[in-house]
């Protein structure tokens, strides 16, 4: 413990000892700031996202979550941590088996669950998640994204729709093709039977006319009757005449009787058309009963999207809700900065305090060395003045006189000897002082010589070596560290700067535990400004490690593209989902403008500093470039995050992919467009059809009307 140089410079003084604050809180204090700060930044990535988030430990218990699931649950944070997760489920037992899925694989994607409300409402999701480690790779628990897919549910309710209305669409094609072919062979059929109807009234004619011929020949044979009286020559050449108009009427009657035969044949087909005739409008009546059957289910369909248009004014305004709530805590969060604020005022006055205690116990220690520097001249004197009375002693004659002057010499001496019982009193108050500001640091904290050997340690150094004080004390500082040449440059670093901040490396424990520290050192010097040795501080940053591996589990956990942005504008940090979405690998993006890789740069910008200036933005559309120039379509939703002192550091970004949903809707409205058309086709062709089967009957009823003259 004598080599310890705090101890050796606080032996100078035998002063009373002012306490000051040691350097164990200092370190505590950043150690519990940069804990904040990794805090604060899990926080803003947790609320960043929009869907539902939870983070849940090894036995099942929510141990964290965002406001989304608050909101999608309706339960407050207090109530859901600390929770078993799996009974916001309707189905509990199939969510535990997607959670043990998880551990099993490592992660899990779009499981299809159920969220129930406490009012009872349900909520489709898709059970995204991924296990979260220590950095020896130790599973903590499980990050959890629940998607809402309810939007999502209805855009494949409304494709499944648009697939029955279009194969309906097609079969009405097909409707109207068989139609159009029925038509065909309809006016094919007509145009046959206005043949038919045109040969039968040339028929008919030739008939009238063959009818004139016999009235005319029944004339003959009376005007040759009367005329038989007057001549017999005559009535021989009549009767040759009556022979010849006999024969020629005989094959006259031939023809009317194979015309008569040919009229039953065309009045046979007549029926048989008017039969096929009947058989097509049947036909066309269940056509159009299908056309309106199909019309009633387009209108039940309508009837369902504007209800789903009701319910998305509903999920607006509960998310109006939303952003109100989220408004009422970042005023809370500015109360709190004004705390904070406070308390760094009060901290400040502190630090103020500790500088005047320190001028102190410098002008203390420059008395002690001046006490010090009298002792010495004290002691110089008493020795001479011993010598002296040696003499006096030798000369008898003047004993009496040596006898007296060595009284006072005594009472001289047991002065002395009270100032030293002092002084050592004040040397071992300053050495256990010394040792309880050493201890005090919860960090390892140890000093070495100039050779590298250790002199003193605190408790914290032998915990996380696990080896005693006493084996410690004269060993190879470097010894303990995993890699030893690494620690003897950072060391020798420290003699050639004077001191050295955050150099990372890893300590050994004797079992083989291995812990990462950041090293923290300065020079001593005596009071002539001679180095002595270093004081290192390691501090043990496992729990940042941890902080940071869960910042970026949480970072992973969104499926939507999630950046991390600094207040220039610069990338500092990105999930996968912004790798795929512009094509880039992580190290181009890190440290490159934010606003580069959309299609308008400037009004990238001009959200980002509404971002600053609000303190969040929500959906603002903007278009995201790949490297290969796809363009895709994103709701721009971002907020900053601030450090413990509510300076704001950067901000957290997620731009939601929505290329799905305009295709969607544009593929909604072309088909709107063209079932529209297909409707208006529809009409003219009906009406057409109308006419031509108006005019068929009129065709009919002249047919019936010939009939009826036959």
């Amino acid at each position: 413990m004598l080599n310890n140089p705090i101890i050796n410079i606080m032996a100078k003084s035998s002063q009373k000892i002012k306490p000051i604050v040691g350097m164990s809180s200092i370190i505590v204090a950043i150690d519990s700031v940069a804990q904040k700060q990794s805090s604060e930044y899990a926080r803003s990535l947790i609320e960043a996202s929009l869907d539902p988030l939870v983070t849940i430990n090894t036995e099942g218990k929510i141990t964290d979550m965002n406001e989304a699931l608050a909101n999608i649950t309706g339960l407050t944070r207090e109530k859901l941590t600390g929770t078993d997760f799996f009974d916001y489920f309707t189905e509990p037992q199939k969510a535990r088996e997607v959670y043990l899925e998880v551990f099993a694989k490592g992660s899990v994607a779009d499981s299809p669950l159920t969220l129930r409300h406490k009012d009872g409402k349900l909520t489709d999701v898709l059970f995204n998640g991924s296990v979260y480690k220590d950095d020896k790779g130790n599973v903590l628990g499980v990050v959890i994204v629940a998607r809402d897919v309810a939007e999502q549910k209805w855009a494949i309710e409304l494709r499944i729709a648009n697939k029955e209305l279009a194969f309906q669409n097609d079969e009405k094609e097909k409707r109207a093709a068989e139609l159009i072919i029925a038509n065909k062979e309809l006016v094919f059929q007509n145009e046959e039977k206005e043949k038919r109807a045109a040969e039968l009234i040339i028929a008919n004619k030739e008939l009238a006319f063959q009818n004139e011929e016999k009235e005319k020949r029944a004339a003959e044979k009376e005007k040759r009757a009367a005329e038989l009286i007057i001549a017999n020559k005559e009535l021989a050449f009549q009767n040759d005449e009556k022979e010849k108009r006999a024969a020629e009427l005989v094959i006259a009657n031939k023809e009317l009787a194979f015309q008569n035969d040919e009229k039953e044949k065309r009045a046979a087909e007549l029926v048989i058309a008017n039969k096929e005739l009947a058989f097509q409008n049947q036909v066309k009546e269940k056509r159009a009963a299908e056309l309106v059957i199909a019309n009633e289910e387009l209108a039940f369909q309508n009837n369902e999207k504007e209800k789903r248009a009701a319910e998305l004014v509903i999920a607006n305004e509960e998310l109006a809700f939303q952003n109100n709530e989220k408004e009422k805590r970042a005023a809370e969060l500015v109360i709190a900065n004004k705390e904070l604020a406070f308390q760094n005022e009060v901290k400040e006055k502190r630090a103020a305090e500790l500088i005047i205690a320190n001028e102190e116990l410098a002008f203390q220690n420059n008395e002690k060395e001046k006490r010090a520097a009298e002792l010495f001249i004290a002691n110089k004197e008493l020795v001479f003045q011993t010598g002296e009375k040696e003499k006096r002693a030798a000369e008898l004659v003047i004993a009496d006189i040596e006898l007296d002057f060595q009284n006072k010499e005594k009472e001289k001496r047991e002065i002395a000897n009270k100032e030293l019982e002092a002084f050592s009193y004040s040397v071992k108050l300053a050495s256990q002082y010394s040792l309880s500001l050493i201890e005090a640091s919860l960090d390892p904290l140890v000093t070495i010589s100039t050779e590298g050997k250790i002199t003193d340690m605190n408790e914290a150094l032998v915990n996380i070596t696990g080896v005693e004080r006493e084996k410690l004390i004269g060993s190879d500082f470097f010894d303990y560290f995993t890699e030893p040449q690494k620690a003897r440059e950072v060391y020798q670093e420290v003699f050639a700067k004077g001191s050295v901040a955050d150099s990372p490396l890893t300590l050994r424990h004797k079992d083989g535990k291995l812990t990462d520290v950041l090293f923290n050192g300065s020079v001593y010097k005596d009071d002539r400004g001679n180095v002595l040795g270093v004081v290192i501080v390691a501090r043990d940053v496992t729990a940042q490690k941890l902080l940071s591996k869960y910042s970026l589990s949480l970072i992973e956990a969104s499926l939507d593209p999630l950046f991390t942005i600094n207040t220039d504008g610069k990338i500092t940090d990105m999930n996968e989902a912004t790798v795929n979405i512009t094509g880039i690998e992580r190290e181009k993006l890190i440290g490159s403008d934010f606003f580069d890789y959309f299609t308008e740069p400037q009004k990238a910008r001009e959200v980002y500093q509404e971002v600053y200036a609000k303190g969040s933005v929500a959906d603002s559309p903007l278009t995201l470039r790949h490297k290969d120039a796809k363009l895709t379509d994103v709701l721009f939703n971002g907020s900053v995050y601030k450090d413990d002192r509510g300076n704001v550091l950067g901000a957290v970004v997620v731009a939601r992919d929505i290329t799905e949903q305009k295709q969607l809707a544009e593929r909604e409205i072309a088909g709107r467009e063209k079932e529209l058309m297909r409707i208006e086709e529809l009409e003219r062709f009906r009406k057409l059809t109308v006419g031509r089967e108006l005019k068929m009957i009129e065709l009919k009823k002249e047919i019936e009307v010939l009939k009826s003259k036959i």
